[in-house]
């Protein structure tokens, strides 16, 4: 008897048709999550890595009202509290006492340097008034100016030029003479003037022998009652920087004009050893200020 032997096949063509593409799908789905993987490794090396932000602080309640960034107080923009405050170092001037042979008179002293200035005068002669950076003499200029002396600059040397001791000493250290005669005029006493309370004390005593005599003299004509006084050509003030046609029209605050009236102005003066002059020149005003103690 023959019989017959059937082959075993491999390749599933012998199989049904549902359970070939069953397995054809299973290769596709195979075939697609190896390329999934591939591509995510491919990523991972190409690709820059995340920037990762950290978490915000967790402040209170009062922080987070106040809007305050962390971090801020530590700069200290308006000033660390608690801090020292810092105290200017004020420069201190190396300037011995001037041998020059000049005498302060008056002086100036305005907020800008610039503005300030000095009545010096050279011994026995007339004093003229001097802003800083003038030349006074030679090679000395008014390098600076304060209350109660100036600093001189001569070829970079700096010398100090103060009032003189009897000035500062004030009128009331001087002995009362009794008022010269008429017969002397007030020009002639003007020359034997060496210091502002010399010039303070001879007119003051003029004024209170003929008050309207001594505004004469002295070369000023009242402008009427609180309107003062304009300085005439030839006047004695010229030797305070003064010009013709210059209205002194106020001392320390009082209007001026009136003779009589004036006189109190004076012994104010003299009581305080200050003396606040307001000026008036064309349409300028200005105000010079003379320590006479």
């Amino acid at each position: 008897m023959m019989q017959s032997t059937a082959a075993v096949t491999t390749d599933g063509a012998g199989q049904p048709g549902w359970q070939r593409w069953l397995l054809r799908l299973g290769k596709i789905t195979f075939t697609l999550a190896i390329a999934v993987q591939l591509a995510d490794v491919a990523w991972m090396l190409v690709a820059p890595q995340p920037v990762v932000l950290p978490a915000p602080a967790q402040g209170t309640a009062d922080q987070g009202s106040s809007g305050q960034v962390a971090g801020t107080a530590d700069y200290h923009f308006f000033g660390e509290a608690g801090a020292e405050p810092v105290t200017p170092v004020q420069q201190t001037v190396d300037a011995p006492d001037t041998k020059l042979r000049l005498e302060l008179l008056g002086v100036t002293v305005a907020s800008q340097d610039q503005g300030s200035g000095a009545i010096i005068a050279p011994k026995n002669g007339a004093g003229e008034f001097y802003r800083v950076g003038d030349r006074i003499q030679g090679r000395t200029q008014l390098a600076a100016v304060y209350k109660e002396r100036v600093i001189l600059d001569t070829n970079g040397k700096l010398e100090t030029l103060k009032f003189e001791e009897h000035s500062r000493r004030g009128v009331s250290a001087r002995a009362v003479t009794p008022p010269p005669s008429r017969s002397v005029s007030l020009r002639d006493r003007f020359r034997e003037v060496r210091s502002p309370s010399d010039f303070l004390e001879m007119t003051t005593d003029a004024a209170a022998q003929d008050p309207q005599g001594a505004i004469r003299e002295l070369g000023l004509r009242s402008n009427g009652p609180g309107q003062g006084y304009q300085v005439q050509s030839g006047s004695m003030l010229s030797a305070l920087n003064l010009r013709p046609g210059d209205i002194v029209l106020s001392v320390n605050g009082q209007r001026l004009g009136d003779a009589s009236a004036d006189q109190m102005v004076l012994q104010q003066v003299r009581d305080s050893g200050q003396a606040r002059i307001e000026v008036q020149r064309g349409n300028q005003r200005f105000t010079v200020n003379h320590s006479l103690n």
